[in-house]
């Protein structure tokens, strides 16, 4: 008989239990931020500081923190003269390099976050230098980027402790024009960065758990299954 009483007061018991925290639960939910930026920069480079509003942690208890990085190369201008007295043919590569600086933003163990994109990569004929450094005439080779190219790259931070809190995450974003000569003999090349324009927008997402606060119906049904317990109870001690 005892056991018979027992066993009814633990299933009102547990069916009390669960409809709290069926009730008390919450699903995850994201936060986004976006930010936009441009910047047209000429032979000196001009680096972008963004900033993000931090996770408030009376919002919940924070999950995951991802980033979605986009840029584009609107434009590109760079020059090559070779200097020596005779034709070379040269290897010459140009690519555009965008830097990420933030918070536990790393590409490996030591580096910061990057991204890059390829401009141009191929051989070129250098003809004999004509005597005169103006970057002009065949001893020349004026790279024009003349139709927009760009990336996505989308990074975790290491910790997610600098993005909680109620002030704000700061971002750099350096970007850098860069190029390389290589074989053909060209040993004293000359070489002007006339600048580029890079757009792009960075977006950030937190995801969350909300804090599981009961609603009063569910303190009420707590409150039921609890009383059906006591009574129960209550009968099984009379009866005894």
């Amino acid at each position: 008989m005892i056991g018979h009483w027992l066993k009814r007061i633990l299933q009102y018991s547990a069916w009390a239990i669960l409809v709290a925290v069926e009730l008390g639960s919450a699903e995850a939910d994201q936060i986004i931020q976006t930010r936009d930026y441009g910047v047209v920069a000429g032979n000196v480079t001009v680096p972008v500081d963004l900033a993000f509003d931090q996770f408030d942690p009376h919002l919940g208890a924070l999950s995951d923190v991802e980033f979605v990085f986009e840029f584009e190369v609107r434009s590109a201008s760079i020059d090559f003269e070779n200097t020596d007295a005779s034709p070379k043919v040269a290897h010459v590569g140009i690519e555009k390099i965008v830097n990420y600086v933030g918070p536990g933003l790393l590409a490996h163990s030591d580096t910061a976050l990057f991204d890059f994109v390829n401009l141009f990569e191929g051989l070129v004929n250098f003809g004999a230098f004509d005597g005169n450094p103006d970057f002009m005439g065949p001893d020349s080779f004026n790279f024009r980027q003349v139709i927009p190219v760009g990336h996505i790259l989308s990074a975790t931070p290491t910790s997610l402790s600098p993005y909680v809190g109620t002030n704000t995450v700061p971002l750099e974003i350096i970007g850098i024009l860069g190029a390389s000569i290589s074989s053909g003999g060209l040993t004293n090349p000359s070489g002007r960065i006339n600048g580029d324009e890079l757009i792009g927008a960075v977006t950030l997402r937190y995801n969350f758990g909300p804090v599981a606060v009961p609603e009063p119906s569910t303190l009420s049904l707590v409150g039921i299954g609890l009383f059906i317990c006591f009574s129960l109870f209550g009968t099984w001690l009379a009866r005894s």
